[in-house]
């Protein structure tokens, strides 16, 4: 879905995903183990991810609250059922592997609050 369209002073240079959590440990386990994105920045109470094409921001807010179901991240990956076998036995499954109408293959899962994220490839 990648359009020509800009408007200069919208271009996005990079893109920052940031979750706040009450405990930042078994946020940064799971994100640094499970999908093994680099750390590129951290802190007493924060850490950044690199993705690849965004960075993910991981701060420890003891106000944060649990994620709400109405939002969620999707990710698309090269192989969406190599991810699926390699994740299985580590992670929290939603739902497994399913292809979908609108021309993808994705399954979902959960980080350790049960913030949902759905891994994708593109079937068309």
């Amino acid at each position: 879905m990648k359009s020509n369209r800009h408007n200069g002073t919208t271009t996005v240079k990079e893109f920052r995903f940031i979750r706040l959590v009450k405990d930042l440990a078994p946020h940064r386990s799971f994100y640094e183990k499970v999908f093994d994105w680099p750390v590129v920045e951290e802190w007493d109470k924060g850490v950044m991810f690199d993705t690849g094409s965004a960075i993910l921001e991981i701060i420890q807010d003891s106000q944060a609250e649990k994620p709400s179901l109405s939002s969620r991240v999707a990710i698309s990956v090269p192989d969406v059922r190599s991810l699926f076998e390699s994740l299985k036995d580590k992670v929290m499954i939603i739902f497994p592997p399913r292809d979908n109408s609108w021309g993808d293959t994705s399954f979902r899962i959960s980080d350790p609050d049960g913030f949902p994220i759905t891994f994708f490839t593109p079937t068309k």
